[in-house]
């Protein structure tokens, strides 16, 4: 993808993702706002309902009270007196649709108007507003109930009617029906159809629905209501105020709710905002979609804006990667432009100058670091022959006393043939199958002292180049040069081999490392004057690695001087050349090995390790060196 095309959609995705993160911020701050100014709209909306609510209620209160001072014992002697009174109130058919009717104290209507079939003679006394007026002698506006004759949902006001010695003498009953309750109906018809809001007039002390816009609701509990349950907990405890909370779809819910004092219920506007946050996301979308739009427009005009602006780069980077590639040689890149693209171009013309003097300065000064990094490696491995035949030389004490250890026992051997072949001739028992058979084991004798002739031979030839060789057998060469001088000084050696383990190296060279450690462990336990001196050889694999562990038990290697044995020179003997352990670990490192010295609890442990050479294989034991 091009700069320009990068650069182009940088740009729009930043303007997109800025108005998406401003929309989305501007969508819950204006759902935030909105959701405050409706449920204070409708706080005040509430507070004016309850407020005419609670006028009328008090209303049709005091227009009872004062219909019941004005009736008599004479009007109360008969029901036809009684009927004839009612009659004449003619303000009760606006007050009171279901009609007015009078009750004994033990809730038995006497008379009522308009006369509905049943009703006189009907009993009452378990409705709650008879109960309170008698026992409390007050007016009350009582349970909105199913009527028992009207057989529709009631709301009924009553009043006592009292003697002159204030006993009740029955109870004067009001009766406002739902389908003819005008003075409710007329607070929400104006604008009704514009308010998003649901009303509905509550109990709390009933647990009832009184008047719902939806007249399914009336006479239920409010768990049993459409309304959300957002708004529950403030309705059943009957609190005034503004609340806004979630509703059963997870949109947000606000409520307002007033006291109505005359009766003790609550009036509540309850409202969804769903409908309101959808035409708030609507206009959103389509100023996000004119965004798009915008944003498509200025794309094209940057990317033909940076497209003109960065031709001169283009045409660089097409040329530097030709370059690059070996497709077209190193040149200055024309470009006459003064702008930053310009000074780039410079700046690279420049450097490319730079570049090839250097590259020419680097081909000179390689060729002849070549030639000295040959001189230097062959002049080094010269040293290391020089030094392992130092080495060598500055062991040809011990090497000759090995000899001498060898050629002992074959010598004495030796010459007690001979004088048994002189006493066979002087006592005449010389016979010729004897004397054959005497110069046989002679033979034998000369041939195992010429043997250990070659083995020093061999041992002082080195190796020029790397070839396979075993581990067992550099360490039998080792210990066929060693165990003599081992088993004057009383030294045990005990070897445990494993199976072929191949590496590639300089076997002889490998062999003198052997003997260097055996020799140095001889004398650690020669010089602790033991007399049950012990030397361990363990062979083993790890992984892809050969290994022999060479362990004495000589007391071990001073502290202070462990970190140091390996390093040129430096012996801790009164006679000793400090060159046997550096030139060990040079051969080691030549093969591509290492070698490591630690002290175990009776002595010392050099471990060796060498790659194996491929296809070699064999079985050791890790923990022998763990």
């Amino acid at each position: 993808m091009k700069l320009k095309t990068k650069l182009t959609l940088l740009l729009v995705l930043s303007l997109i993702l800025g108005t998406g993160l401003a929309l989305l911020f501007q969508t819950i701050l204006v759902r935030q706002y909105v959701s405050q100014v409706l449920v204070k709209q409708q706080f005040s909306e509430t507070r004016h309902i309850a407020r005419q609510l609670d006028d009328e209620l008090r209303a049709r209160l005091e227009w009872v009270e004062l219909i019941v001072k004005r009736i008599t014992p004479e009007v109360m002697a008969t029901r036809e007196s009684l009927t004839r009174y009612l009659k004449d109130r003619q303000i009760a058919a606006k007050y009171f649709h279901g009609g007015i009717y009078v009750a004994t104290p033990d809730g038995t209507c006497i008379a009522d108007y308009p006369e509905v079939p049943g009703r006189v003679g009907t009993n009452y006394a378990e409705r709650d507003f008879l109960q309170i007026a008698v026992r409390e002698k007050r007016s009350v506006v009582g349970k909105a109930v199913m009527g028992k004759t009207l057989k529709q949902p009631v709301i009924p006001i009553a009043t006592p009617i009292l003697h002159s010695d204030g006993s009740v003498a029955g109870v004067f009953v009001g009766v406002m029906t739902y389908d003819q309750m005008s003075f409710i109906s007329t607070q929400r018809a104006a604008g009704k159809d514009e308010s998003p809001a649901q009303l509905i007039v509550y109990s709390p002390k009933d647990n009832m629905t009184v008047i719902s816009d939806n007249p399914a609701d009336a006479l239920k509990a409010i768990s049993e209501t459409r309304f959300e349950a957002a708004i529950l907990e403030p309705l059943l405890r009957g609190r005034e105020g503004e609340f806004v909370g979630k509703g059963k779809d997870g949109q947000e819910v606000t409520a307002a709710i007033k006291t109505i004092p005359s009766s003790g219920w609550v009036v509540a506007l309850i409202s969804s905002m769903r409908k309101i946050h959808q035409g708030v996301d609507a206009i959103n979308l389509k100023i996000f979609g004119a965004t798009l739009v915008f944003s498509l427009l200025l794309s094209l005009l940057c990317w033909r804006v940076l497209a003109r602006m960065l031709a001169g780069l283009g045409d660089a980077a097409v040329a530097i990667s030709q370059m690059m590639q070996g497709k077209m040689k190193m040149h200055a890149i024309p470009y006459r432009g003064h702008d930053e693209v310009g000074e780039l171009v410079a700046s690279f013309n420049a450097l490319q100058e730079r570049v090839e003097k250097s590259e020419a300065e680097l081909r000179n000064l390689t060729r002849g670091l070549e030639m000295r990094v040959h001189e230097e490696l062959a002049k080094n491995r010269e040293k290391d022959h020089i030094l392992i035949q130092q080495s060598r030389l500055a062991s040809m004490g011990e090497m000759i006393h090995n000899i001498a250890h060898q050629w002992r026992q074959p010598l004495t051997a030796l010459g007690m043939l001979l004088a048994n072949i002189d006493d066979d001739s002087k006592f005449h028992e010389l016979t010729p199958e004897t004397l054959s058979e005497q110069v046989k084991t002679a033979y034998a004798l000369i041939n195992r002292m010429s043997s250990t002739i070659d083995d020093f031979r061999n041992f002082f030839h080195p190796n020029r180049e790397k070839a396979p060789f075993t581990l067992q057998d550099s360490l039998g060469v080792a210990v066929a040069l060693i165990e003599a001088s081992l088993k004057h000084q009383q030294i045990a050696l005990s070897v445990q081999p494993a199976e072929n383990l191949m590496v590639n190296g300089y076997g002889n060279e490998f062999a003198q490392v052997l003997i260097n450690i055996i020799s140095n462990a001889k004398e650690a336990i020669k010089e602790k004057g033991l007399r049950n001196g012990r030397i361990d050889i363990t062979i083993g694999q790890e992984n892809d690695l050969a290994w022999i562990s060479i362990a004495d038990n000589g007391g071990g290697i001073p502290e202070s001087a462990l970190p140091k044995i390996f390093d040129p020179y430096f012996t801790t003997k009164e006679k000793g050349s400090g060159i046997g352990l550096y030139m060990s670990r040079m051969i080691m490192e030549n093969m591509g090995g290492r070698i490591e010295a630690r002290n175990r609890e009776q002595g010392a442990e050099f471990i060796l390790h060498l790659p194996l050479a491929a296809g070699s294989s064999g079985i050791g034991s890790k923990s022998a060196i763990s």
